[in-house]
């Protein structure tokens, strides 16, 4: 059986709804092995919203692994924080986290999640993502260290497919420090073990008098730390074997803490992680690197002009990551003003468009990119565009899984809080 996924698109809750149990199902899907959420700091009232927040975090149902950034907005010094968290699958803040939440159960064609901390006025906008029909899933952490190879054998599979983050941060998890530090990776073993890998790191320093934003998409990577403008470590997968696999590092990473979710896939060939180029002219952009008909996309979206370099302009402080089946897609995104004495963020969210990407364009944050799903096809997938405010194809990191039997639904939840159901645009569970 090959991997099946469903999204829902939602909202996280505010004090008003405070702490409790929300169930995130979606009807026919089935029981999920695990579950990815992506959240940032557009609200349903404010988006985009001033202030960068991203949240990512996945659970395997037995481990819960999550971090966030976050750079605020209109100060004369920047003021840019990470956290992680070993035990929750949202943890997510400013100088302090103000939403944490951990898995609590399965349920039927879907997940419970336990809001555990709920601190904000506001609803903001989330992606929950099921995970279903793996082999094996398995979340864990990694230490690193001086060392330069990794042997990450606390899998106890051989993945098709991993995911990495890192907030670069040396303190034990669950953990908050200064700067904004994120590394999101990817890769795919194939059935010939060919291993293809992507990684998208994006760095604001802490107590600057003016902002300094870069970012970097790689294809020789999984995962690093870029800080201060500059790439001080990446490190390389290779090696997938029963037991995990092998990351190579190329300087000392610094007892930087890395969280993975590998994932085992009976067809491993039915899974394509791609660097694509981002349309140049509006109308349908067509893409053909999968090879076959996929029913879920996920594309990481930057400004990023080439890989393996780091951009230091205000290019190096957008990217948004989207993702579609075929009824369903959502986007969740940042953006920042660099070399400015007043800090100037912004997030953004967008459940009609997986496609969207903003940028200061001098007066204000401008549309870069808008798109939508049009159709999966024989070696890939369509999408129109319907804004397209640059001439320079950049680099998107496209990963696509094909023959799943998707279902799909927005906002199909019900919601438990001290023992008390309430409807919230769904059935009652």
């Amino acid at each position: 059986m090959t991997i099946e996924f469903a999204q829902i698109n939602d909202l996280a809750p505010s004090n008003t709804e405070g702490t409790g149990v929300i169930n995130y199902s979606v009807p026919g899907f089935g029981t999920p092995t695990g579950f990815k959420v992506i959240i940032g700091n557009a609200d349903s009232i404010t988006n985009p919203s001033s202030d960068i927040i991203f949240g990512y975090g996945f659970s395997d149902l037995t481990t819960d692994l999550a971090v966030s950034v976050s750079s605020i907005s209109g100060l004369s010094t920047t003021n840019t924080n990470r956290h992680q968290s070993d035990a929750h699958c949202v943890y997510f803040g400013n100088t302090a986290t103000i939403l944490e939440a951990v898995f609590s159960a399965t349920i039927t064609d879907g997940v419970s999640i336990n809001w555990s901390k709920v601190s904000t006025t506001v609803r903001r906008r989330i992606s929950v993502i099921l995970i279903k029909g793996t082999t094996n899933i398995k979340a864990v952490t990694k230490k690193l260290s001086s060392s330069l190879n990794y042997n990450i054998n606390t899998i106890g599979f051989k993945s098709s497919y991993i995911e990495i983050l890192t907030v670069g941060n040396t303190n034990a998890p669950p953990s908050t420090s200064t700067h904004y530090i994120l590394g999101i990776g990817f890769a795919h073993n194939s059935s010939l073990d060919i291993v293809n890998q992507a990684y998208f790191g994006m760095s604001i320093p802490n107590s600057l008098a003016k902002t300094a934003l870069s970012s970097t998409v790689r294809n020789d990577s999984i995962i690093g730390q870029l800080h201060n403008d500059s790439q001080s470590w990446i490190a390389s997968v290779s090696a997938f074997n029963s037991s995990g696999f092998t990351l190579t590092a190329n300087v000392n990473t610094g007892s930087d803490w890395i969280f993975i979710l590998a994932i085992e896939d009976s067809s491993p060939d039915d899974i394509s992680l791609d660097i694509i180029d981002s349309p140049i002219v509006t109308g349908d952009m067509t893409v053909t690197a999968p090879g076959f008909i996929p029913d879920f996309c996920s594309i990481l979206q930057s400004m990023n002009s080439s890989v393996n370099t780091v951009d230091k302009t205000s290019n190096g402080g957008a990217f948004s990551i989207g993702s579609f089946d075929s009824t369903t897609e959502q986007n969740i995104g940042v953006s920042g003003r660099d070399s400015t004495s007043t800090s100037n963020n912004q997030s953004h969210a967008n459940i009609s468009n997986a496609i969207d990407v903003k940028k200061w364009g001098g007066s204000a944050f401008d549309d870069i990119y808008i798109g939508s799903f049009k159709t999966f096809d024989t070696n890939g997938y369509t999408l129109n565009i319907t804004t397209e405010a640059d001439s320079t194809a950049r680099k998107w990191i496209s990963v696509s899984f094909k023959n799943i039997s998707i279902v799909s639904a927005t906002l199909l939840q019900a919601t438990t809080y001290q023992g008390m159901n309430r409807m919230n645009g769904g059935m009652r569970s």
